[in-house]
Parts: C-alpha cells; structure tokens; sequence
C-alpha cells in the first residue's frame, strides 16, 4: 500500500513538472540606437502567446528620463510615462529606432496571435484581442474595403461584444454593430472566440 501511495505521489509530481513546462514563457529584448546624438532602447516583451508591449527608454546617469508604451507592439507609442518630450517627437525617436533595428535585425516583427480573421472578395473583417501591460483586455475590430485598401478601426474596450469607440472613419459607430456580432458569432463556431467571464476573446493561434 505505501509502495503504491509513493508510486502515485511520484506521477502527481511528473505531471506538475510537465505542465510546468509546457507553461509560456517571457521573454524580452533589447536595441540600443542612437537619435539626434542621444542614446535610446526599445525594450520588447512578449507577456503571453506573442501579445506583448514595447517601451520606448531613455537613460542619463542610470536614471530612465524618457519612458514611452506601445501596448500593442503595432509601432506606434500610446502614451508617454516620463519625460519632458511630446508624445509626437517619443514616436518621430521610436519610428527612427525601429526602422534602424529592422535593418540590424535587432528586433523580430511581432506577429499578433490573437487574430481572428474572415476574407471576403471585397471585404474583409480582422477580430484581435489585446491585453495590455495594465491588465485590461480590449478587442479590435477592423473593416477592410478590398477594392482600396481603406481600413475602419473599431473597439470594444470590454471585450464585451460592445463596440465603444470609433479610430477611423465619420459613420455612426452602432452600424457597426451589426457586423461585429456577426463575425464574433462566426468566430465562436469556428472555434477560434472564446466567451470567458463574460468577455469575447480570440483564442491564440
């Protein structure tokens, strides 16, 4: 019997270590450059199943002076944390720092993996899902025109099935929520959404 208790025990233990590795990992680089003869990194990290966020860091005597997010990894800053520039000229640095790694491969293109997609022969639809640094989930939605490549940026700040606001374009944002619910039902069957706490969340590819 006591034979048999260790025998389970041991197997508990392998399973845990097992799903232990399996788990994701973090990670998280770094490319220094240089701008207007001043020194910057871009810090990426990747949080979970390739969503993560960049910052956009400035140092002078060990101390950061300029700290700027990219939640999205989408190359453009979102908000400025620390320092005395404007959120235009951190993103005109953080612009020049990107294309300088491109061309080092410093950096690898983040590919979204939350990304819900229906292709059409004149529109297209694209659902992702983001969870930023802060812990807030968010969805957006994006209306693709085929034809002339014209992109309608819509999100739902819940991720409750609820579109809340409007990035591009004049039109009345409930016209869209029509299409919205249409594509995250279509997702929903195909597998690839999840409702969970009441949330429509992509699934990771």
């Amino acid at each position: 019997m006591k034979s048999k208790m260790i025998i389970i025990l041991f197997v508990m233990i392998m399973l845990s270590i097992s799903c232990r590795s399996t788990m994701f990992q973090p990670s998280r680089s770094i490319f220094a450059f240089d701008f207007e003869g001043q020194s910057y990194e871009i810090i990426s990290t990747v949080i979970e199943t390739n969503s993560g966020y960049n910052f956009l860091i400035q140092r002078e005597n060990q101390q950061i002076v300029l700290r700027a997010i990219d939640n999205e990894q989408d190359g453009i800053l979102d908000s400025l944390m620390i320092g005395n520039v404007t959120l235009e000229k951190a993103n005109e640095i953080y612009m020049s720092g990107i294309q300088k790694a491109n061309l080092k491969g410093g950096l690898k293109k983040q590919i979204h993996r939350r990304n819900y997609q229906i292709t059409g022969y004149t529109v297209s639809y694209n659902l992702q899902t983001y969870h930023l640094l802060s812990g807030e989930i968010y969805n957006k939605f994006i209306i693709i025109d085929n034809r002339t490549n014209q992109h309608i940026v819509l999100l739902d700040m819940n991720a409750d099935g609820v579109l809340d606001k409007i990035e591009k374009d004049n039109n009345d944002l409930m016209k869209y929520q029509g299409l919205y619910k249409n594509v995250i039902d279509s997702g929903i069957w195909d597998g690839k959404i999840n409702k969970k706490d009441n949330m429509y969340l992509v699934n990771p590819q």
